[in-house]
């Protein structure tokens, strides 16, 4: 957005989304739906993964990721593990 001198107004009226939308989504309260991703990867000129993949070359032990992966627990449903997985790609996706 920076780059492109756009501010969440902006992008929110050129898009079709609310104002709110662009926040909650900057905010990382809530993962855009693919459909959104792709307006935006249109909108920015960019590949959606640009959007979603992390591109650092940060790297975790094996140990941490089994640590996270140990606090979920087995009475998680669908929904709550595709929320927490919509969660962490979208954490992923801010740090470009």
């Amino acid at each position: 957005m920076y780059k492109k001198n756009v501010d969440q107004n902006k992008l929110a009226k050129d898009i079709g989304v609310s104002q709110s939308s662009i926040s909650q989504w900057l905010n990382m309260s809530k993962y855009p739906r693919i459909d959104r991703i792709e307006m935006l990867a249109d909108y920015f000129n960019v590949m959606k993964s640009d959007l979603t993949e992390d591109k650092t070359s940060k790297s975790y032990s094996k140990s941490k990721i089994e640590t996270i992966a140990a606090h979920i627990d087995d009475d998680v449903t669908e929904e709550e593990m595709e929320d927490i997985v919509n969660y962490i790609e979208f954490i992923k996706s801010k740090k470009q």
